[in-house]
């Protein structure tokens, strides 16, 4: 293969690695929104009335069960550690990869929604 195509071969790639690339910029309008989803389907609530502590929860009050009303087949709901600007639905079946929407500090919602392997 001749190097001005490998080149643009490996552009394409680099191109394509990068279009998903998530701004993580602290935004309290995005963590709110984050957490209104998480007490929507979750059985455990957030306190979302004091801002100044949106991404200090404790691990185990950002996970729960859910609501099984709102989501028939999903067992669990968890917001992800650090800002708190990404939540993952478990669905049945211990097999099956996580739901995983996110939020840009922009207010693209969902931000790259897609599958997580992570439980």
């Amino acid at each position: 293969m001749p190097l001005n195509e490998v080149k643009i071969l490996l552009k394409m790639i680099y191109d394509h690695m990068h279009i998903g690339h998530q701004d993580h910029t602290v935004n309290q309008d995005v963590q709110k929104l984050v957490r209104r989803v998480f007490n929507r389907y979750a059985v455990k609530q957030l306190d979302i009335s004091n801002p100044s502590c949106f991404g200090t929860e404790s691990k185990d009050s950002r996970a729960s069960q859910a609501k099984r009303e709102y989501a028939p087949h999903i067992i669990s709901v968890r917001m992800t550690s650090g800002k708190g600007k990404e939540i993952h639905f478990a669905p049945e079946g211990e097999t099956q990869p996580t739901i995983y929407l996110s939020r840009s500090s922009s207010g693209l919602f969902p931000n790259d929604p897609g599958l997580c392997s992570e439980r």
